[in-house]
């Protein structure tokens, strides 16, 4: 577990289960089923907390117009690439150019969202880490946006970034103040994580699908509800996705500390793990597809989950390695 290919394992692995957990999230369940509701008060939160993680250190290997060209490739561009391609292909027909311009617009604000928050957030982080050096100013900053979202009315993908924000900034700190060595470390590991989980089943039981970041569509006087009630929902649904990946990030440390590291289940989550970026973006279209062909009813029967959790992976993963293969061919890396 010391090691860096065995930490880089368990991320991987924590990524995989991240991903498998998205695909069964839309395998029709029913909306407030215990498992429904558990995958979505935490699964993309869970992300979110990895992608901050993992961004503290290209903020300290790169600088400010690397880290901002990086992210623009690896995040935006899929979005602006699928989001066309899709436009082009169910646009139907030709119209009045501020017409489709709208349309095209709005194709490009739900595609891959979960990229876009992500690189909204990095650019936030980015813009924080560049124009304030005081590491206690920068923490109270994140803390002011993290309030402040919450008095931002909807716009353009804002929903899934202002709800998504203090997720990646839990990650950015759980990496920058070293918290994940500090647990290693803990004499009472299993406690924490037993604490955690125990935690999170509670909040569960209070927690139902109206509170999901997917349906946070209004802001604090928007009109729709009193102010109180849209507040606790907002606040909630922050704090069960952080407990809920805080709980799923200990117990899957204690599980991987203790199993065979090269086994089956191990290598096919790292498989998962790796390729999330890429598997993700197929997923999300491989499942408009299915949802368009077979029009599954909701909840669906457990044979039709089982079917769909199983066939979305597998194809996931050829696709993912056949492209792989494809951009290995195509742009071969030259050997130094």
């Amino acid at each position: 577990m010391e090691s860096d290919n065995n930490r880089n394992l368990y991320w991987d692995i924590l990524r995989g289960i991240a991903m498998l957990l998205v695909v069964l999230g839309h395998a029709s369940l029913a909306k407030e089923s215990l498992l429904n509701r558990a995958i979505y008060a935490f699964h993309m939160p869970l992300f979110m907390i990895i992608s901050g993680f993992f961004f503290q250190y290209s903020l300290q290997r790169h600088s400010f117009r690397e880290n901002l060209s990086r992210k623009f490739f690896q995040l935006l561009l899929p979005v602006l690439v699928i989001g066309t391609l899709d436009f082009l292909f169910t646009a139907g027909h030709a119209g009045p150019v501020r017409e489709m311009a709208a349309a095209y617009y709005a194709v490009l604000i739900r595609t891959l969202w979960f990229l876009q928050a992500v690189f909204l957030s990095c650019l936030a982080v980015l813009a924080v880490d560049r124009f304030i050096r005081s590491h206690t100013f920068q923490l109270l900053v994140y803390l002011a946006l993290c309030a402040a979202f919450l008095f931002v009315p909807d716009f353009a993908c804002s929903t899934g970034s202002k709800f998504m924000f203090p997720c990646f900034v839990a990650g950015l700190y759980l990496n920058r103040w070293g918290l994940d060595r500090k647990y290693k470390a803990l004499p009472g590991r299993p406690l924490v994580a037993a604490a955690l989980t125990a935690a999170f089943c509670v909040l569960l039981h209070f927690f139902s699908f109206r509170q999901t970041f997917y349906n946070a569509t209004v802001y604090l006087f928007s009109g729709i509800d009193s102010p109180a009630i849209l507040l606790y929902d907002d606040i909630f649904r922050v704090v069960i996705g952080l407990v809920g990946s805080f709980a799923v990030m200990t117990l899957v440390y204690e599980l991987f500390s203790r199993l065979p590291q090269h086994g089956p289940v191990s290598a096919f989550l790292g498989l998962v793990g790796r390729n999330t970026l890429i598997f993700y973006c197929i997923h999300v279209y491989l499942n408009r597809w299915w949802l368009h062909v077979f029009q599954p009813a909701c909840p669906a029967p457990w044979y039709y989950v089982l079917l769909y959790f199983a066939a979305s992976t597998a194809a996931c993963l050829l696709l993912t390695q056949g492209y792989k293969y494809l951009k290995t061919f195509l742009f071969p890396r030259k050997k130094h």
